[in-house]
């Protein structure tokens, strides 16, 4: 499982109330805050609101959101994922 610029443009492009990046059976996935509530089980990686505030840029460039995807691998990569 690797979390890719991909994902991070993924979860910035979700227009679902309370956007959250999360692992779900070893995929990155963006869940709605309903999805989170009827199943809590997914491993959380960052909200969409923690994301924009990390971002060095508004609209992110290519390079903000490469550097948010590496440290979003290795937080879940320490996880266990």
């Amino acid at each position: 499982m690797t979390v890719t610029g991909s994902d991070v443009q993924m979860l910035l492009d979700s227009s679902e109330r309370g956007a959250t990046m999360v692992l779900e059976e070893g995929r990155v996935q963006v869940f709605s805050e309903a999805d989170l509530a009827r199943d809590p089980s997914p491993l959380v990686l960052v909200s969409r609101d923690d994301l924009v505030a990390r971002l060095d840029s508004n609209p992110p460039t290519e390079a903000d959101m490469r550097r948010q995807a590496a440290m979003l691998d290795e937080v879940a990569g320490s996880l266990g994922a």
